[in-house]
């Protein structure tokens, strides 16, 4: 089963994807099993997902992509094939854009299961994107501007998730995230769950 993670930026889904990918039966895209973060200008933590293409941002950005020269990484399609499971963040516009245009899509879709994470504090969606991605001031004023109103359950395209997680319960309850996990095939130790609070200084 590959598990993908859709997520708005600043939801916390690179993070829980570093998480996942330390359950007992899951396996890194791309091979690599590591706490993937740097620091913010803040003094945050940000997280960035494993590279399973050759494009890094592939269903991360709108950027002009020539799909003949993208093409998914040996060791992420192996595991595909053989059955293994492994987790995969995405940004779902993005996803829903550059899907249909992806010449290897039957790789991407074969035994995925969509999960949308999700915050009702769309304030701190927009202050953690722009702390983690820092601009001018009024690029800053024009994405909160246009983020007003938003809410990621009504607004995010309609890809047939099958399983909806609140990242904000995520960081306070255990028992919330591993009953969803376990429901959905994940086996993650807590010993790991209490590591990446706080690697990510959610404590």
């Amino acid at each position: 089963m590959q598990y993908w993670l859709f997520f708005w930026g600043g939801t916390g889904g690179d993070g829980l994807s570093n998480l996942l990918e330390h359950a007992d039966n899951l396996e890194s895209c791309d091979g690599i099993k590591r706490w993937r973060t740097r620091n913010t200008p803040s003094g945050k933590i940000a997280f960035h997902g494993p590279r399973f293409s050759n494009v890094p941002s592939l269903f991360r950005n709108h950027q002009g992509f020539d799909m003949s020269k993208i093409h998914l990484l040996k060791h992420y399609v192996d595991l595909i094939e053989q059955g293994k499971n492994t987790v995969i963040p995405a940004h779902p516009w993005q996803y829903d854009d550059f899907l249909s245009k992806f010449p290897q899509r039957d790789i991407i879709e074969k035994d995925q299961h969509k999960i949308l994470l999700y915050s009702n504090d769309m304030d701190r969606i927009v202050n953690d994107f722009i702390d983690k991605n820092p601009t001018s001031e009024k690029a800053k004023q024009e994405l909160i501007r246009s983020m007003a109103g938003k809410n990621v359950l009504k607004d995010s395209p309609k890809l047939g998730y099958q399983t909806y997680i609140d990242m904000d319960k995520v960081w306070k309850d255990w028992n919330y995230l591993n009953n969803i996990l376990i429901s959905i095939g994940i086996n993650l130790d807590r010993v790991y769950y209490e590591e990446y609070l706080n690697v990510s200084k959610k404590r």
